[in-house]
């Protein structure tokens, strides 16, 4: 069983005032029919160069295992946005993720396919890129396509990358690039984005996301209610993130993820002996 809190603060912009924040807080239960997600999310943006609006969404998954390498999954999502009028947001999101083999130097790679946004999505009345109308957001019926692997591990180190490839409703490309390098508890993470109509039309946004994180395990025994569930110590992990944006925007984030009792890694011993 995992949890998950998150708080990203936007700074705000040249000759406006105010701050903009975003939030989520996220449950992972995992049970021998599946694992099932649910996550309340929330952001707030005042700006008028940012007029995303204030929007709430709650989301609800499914995911299982089909074989020991291919994993399947769904979610659920509703909520609304306002500021200036109220949009509603109702769709579905479906994917699979594919563990390759060996493949090279590479270790653990990793692919995943995603079809998003099958629904109703959030429409606001903002100008657009390049011909000044815009559209719903997120995109709906929007393909996304990733990869990921280690390209290293040894002893207490580890190093791994990630590339995604995104596709709002075939109109447009997105895509992000990280990579992560661990020591023993301690995680740096470097992110790019690209969103190609907008660096095509001028708005360039290549600065990279910087994130460090920590996790340790905390002694949990003294609280009856998790000693009864069997977690007499958990992993914690507290991670912060910054990524400058736009107009002097900068989105400053801080998060902590639990996860409860330790982990289940090593497979059963069973031996068969002679009958007697």
């Amino acid at each position: 069983v995992s949890a998950d809190l998150g708080v990203t603060a936007l700074t705000p912009p040249k000759r406006e005032d105010g701050a903009g924040f975003a939030s989520h807080l996220a449950l992972l239960v995992p049970t021998r029919w599946g694992v099932w997600t649910a996550a309340l999310q929330g952001v707030f943006v005042p700006f008028d160069v940012m007029p995303l609006g204030n929007t709430v969404l709650l989301r609800g998954g499914f995911a299982r295992d089909v074989t020991d390498d291919l994993y399947v999954g769904a979610s659920l999502y509703g909520g609304g946005n306002f500021r200036n009028h109220t949009s509603a947001a109702f769709a579905l999101d479906v994917g699979l993720w594919y563990r390759l083999g060996s493949l090279g130097i590479l270790k653990n790679p990793r692919l995943g396919v995603a079809v998003q946004n099958m629904g109703i999505t959030f429409r606001r009345d903002v100008p657009g890129i390049e011909n000044g109308s815009s559209s719903r957001f997120p995109g709906p019926f929007t393909t996304k396509v990733g990869f990921a692997a280690l390209f290293l591990d040894v002893r207490d180190w580890q190093g791994g990358f990630s590339a995604d490839l995104c596709l709002p409703t075939f109109q447009n490309a997105l895509i992000d690039l990280e990579t992560q390098v661990q020591y023993k508890r301690f995680a740096l993470s470097l992110g790019w984005g690209v969103n190609v109509r907008q660096e095509k039309a001028g708005y360039h946004a290549l600065a990279p996301s910087v994130g460090l994180s920590y996790r340790w395990t905390a002694r949990t025994s003294g609280i009856e209610f998790l000693r009864g569930q069997g977690w007499q110590q958990s992993d914690v992990t507290v991670s912060s993130a910054w990524k400058p944006l736009f107009e002097n925007i900068q989105a400053i984030s801080g998060g902590i993820t639990v996860n409860f009792g330790d982990r289940d890694i090593d497979a059963p011993v069973i031996t068969i002996g002679e009958a007697q």
